[in-house]
């Protein structure tokens, strides 16, 4: 559980961190950009860190992160005491739908961290090969990483995802083999808590924003659907139909 709250813990200071960009960003919107602030300040933290690693500096330095984990705390605080009037009078109006839409990313991520307890292991599908790439990222002194699968030669491969698990693993001060798994259950809370603010709109009750969202996030496409109607009879579930679009492939 410790492991979790420290994860999470890392996840909601990259989402407050963002929150000035978000909220000048997207003034208008019901909820100001939070929907997508996590997501948002995890690219962010993630590509300011890649782009540094690529001009040779050790990405891990524990100095360096805190050092731009500083920086972004004063702007942070900067933000908030000059827009102090006005942000207090959102806030008191909007704190039930903030803490809403938390609380509901709080359930998907729990909810699927107790379907990746039912299965932890690293077998299966890719999982092999994207929890090698997560430890190539986590031990380079340098961008790209090398390459673990071909001695000597840098990582041909895209591995900015694994790149954005490490570095929340690394502010929670989680092991890759935990943050692997934290990562599986919090994609898809991610992709919830940004798809509530497609629909989030002062004319859509809550509960219809958060309906919207989960058939974003569960159902992902309708090939399943269109391949039960097309030949029901040879209905298999194959999801991976949607991909794979060119023939023999």
């Amino acid at each position: 559980m410790i492991s979790i709250l420290s994860f999470y813990a890392a996840s909601l200071t990259l989402t407050l961190l963002v929150l000035p960009l978000t909220n000048h960003a997207l003034p208008k919107t019901r909820d100001r950009g939070f929907c997508s602030a996590k997501a948002l300040g995890l690219t962010l933290a993630t590509y300011i860190q890649g782009q540094l690693g690529r001009l040779g500096i050790d990405p891990w330095q524990s100095k360096l992160l805190l050092f731009l984990v500083g920086i972004a705390i004063f702007a942070w605080l900067l933000w908030l005491f000059i827009n102090r009037r006005s942000l207090q009078t959102w806030f008191k109006e909007n704190w039930a739908l903030l803490f809403g839409l938390e609380g509901a990313f709080i359930i998907v991520f729990f909810l699927s961290l107790w379907l990746v307890a039912h299965n932890p292991g690293l077998g299966g599908t890719e999982k092999m090969m994207d929890f090698s790439l997560l430890k190539a990222v986590s031990n380079a002194s340098t961008f790209p990483p090398t390459d673990p699968w071909l001695a000597g030669l840098k990582l041909n491969y895209y591995w900015f995802g694994q790149q954005s698990a490490a570095l929340l693993g690394r502010l929670a001060g989680l092991p890759p083999e935990l943050t692997y798994n934290l990562m599986l259950a919090f994609i898809p809370a991610l992709a919830f808590q940004v798809s509530c603010g497609l629909f989030l709109t002062r004319k859509m009750p809550f509960s219809q924003t958060l309906l919207g969202a989960g058939l974003i996030t569960l159902a992902g496409n309708l090939v399943p659907i269109y391949s039960f109607l097309i030949d029901p009879g040879n209905f298999d579930f194959n999801f991976w139909r949607a991909s794979r679009i060119i023939p023999q492939t």
